[in-house]
């Protein structure tokens, strides 16, 4: 970018707010693991990302009003799942609901203001390595927490440490480095990401969550058949990882399926049942329910479905929404895939995707693991349009007018 575009007068308060957002960063991506308790982290969201950007929105909001008129669909798409589910809250009394709404369209504009901060490509490499550094140490401490101090066979379900204890949760949270560090790997040939392939992997193994293998694999697929055609060294990587992968499937299976075939065809048949109910508008954005199966002797407090989830709480119209704009990020990623970032977060759309169908029921929440498959993919949707923003006015003076 020139720095005639992009300098210190663009931005107003950038030069007192842009580190400490770059803390808040840190904090969210990486306090999510390490942090066990809930209440702390979230509040260190607050204070390290969100009041900042707060502060920054104020400050510029006519620039970022600018950029959300350049990008008129996904503007209306959001404002119209937004507008629904609070209205959805205030009528079922789920005042709370609203302010978390509050919470994720600050975090969304968060994409929008990491571009035009510009701090620089080796600083953001050197940050993206230590992230993956501390993501990779705490998948180290939950093998040497459960397998050398839990005495665990290696055939056991691994339950990880601090923030990643959940099997299911943690591996679509280790799941987003996967697919980050392969896609370095296999698009720019970075080598130095093979022991971060190979630790995120082990923890995606033996996690043993049976949602977060077929993810993986469907990612990869999806990225040999739509990126990879003319590139031999990911084609030939992810074969290989790909081999590996069902070789070690195979040898074990019977682990794997020793806790019986998933009661997830009970627990959708009996969503439905439930969302038919009130097809149109659903329950309520904050209804509590429980689903019952045959096979199971206890009930289960969500759907392990996003979108059957949403079809409970939101109904019909939610699910609709929340479908437009999803399908949205992934045209509007698609339309830029020649941007790495962009094929990036189209794996991760397709991971998500996937993991959907598996877990993940929480829509509108505090920031948690959830949040890591379901918003931080449409955050990096408008960090791919706020590039498209940029480059739109690089060859004019209208970004310096209207900031």
């Amino acid at each position: 970018m020139e720095k005639s575009i992009l300098n210190l007068s663009l931005l107003k308060g950038e030069k007192y707010l842009k580190w400490l957002i770059f803390v808040g960063v840190f904090w969210f991506v990486l306090g999510v693991a390490y942090i066990s308790v809930n209440k702390i982290y979230q509040q260190g969201v607050v204070v390290f990302l969100f009041l900042p950007l707060i502060f920054i929105l104020a400050l510029n909001f006519k620039l970022f009003k600018s950029f959300l008129f350049n990008n008129k669909i996904f503007s209306f798409v959001c404002s119209a799942l937004f507008l629904y589910i609070a209205v959805n809250g205030f009528f079922f009394n789920a005042v709370q609901s609203v302010k978390h709404i509050l919470y994720i369209i600050i975090f969304l504009a968060l994409g929008f203001f990491l571009i035009l901060f510009d701090y620089g490509e080796k600083l953001l490499e050197r940050a993206l390595f230590f992230i993956l550094l501390a993501v990779a140490l705490i998948c180290l401490c939950s093998f040497y927490d459960f397998f050398y101090l839990g005495g665990n066979s290696v055939f056991s379900r691994m339950w990880g440490v601090l923030g990643v204890s959940h099997p299911i949760l943690a591996s679509y949270y280790i799941g987003l480095f996967f697919i980050l560090s392969s896609a370095l790997f296999a698009e720019q040939r970075k080598l130095y990401m093979l022991p971060f392939i190979f630790i995120f992997t082990a923890f995606i193994f033996f996690s043993q969550s049976r949602g977060a293998y077929i993810a993986v694999l469907v990612t990869l697929i999806f990225y040999v058949i739509v990126f990879a055609r003319k590139n031999k060294f990911a084609i030939w990587s992810s074969f290989a990882f790909l081999s590996v992968s069902f070789f070690l499937g195979y040898i074990f299976l019977d682990q794997i399926m020793i806790r019986g075939t998933s009661s997830r065809p009970e627990l959708i048949v009996s969503g439905l049942t439930m969302a038919m109910e009130n097809l149109w508008f659903g329950h309520g954005i904050d209804y509590k329910y429980f689903l019952y199966t045959d096979t199971a002797p206890y009930e289960y407090y969500h759907a392990h479905n996003l979108i059957l989830h949403i079809f409970i709480r939101l109904g019909l119209v939610g699910v609709i929404l929340f479908s437009a704009l999803w399908l949205y990020c992934f045209y509007c990623c698609y339309r830029s895939k020649e941007l790495f970032l962009a094929k990036f977060n189209l794996l991760l759309i397709v991971f998500s995707s996937v993991a959907f169908q598996f877990d993940s029921a929480s829509l509108i929440a505090q920031p948690r693991l959830e949040w890591f498959v379901v918003w931080v993919p449409i955050c990096i949707t408008v960090a791919v349009m706020a590039v498209r923003f940029l480059d739109d006015f690089k060859e004019s003076n209208k970004l310096s007018d209207i900031a």
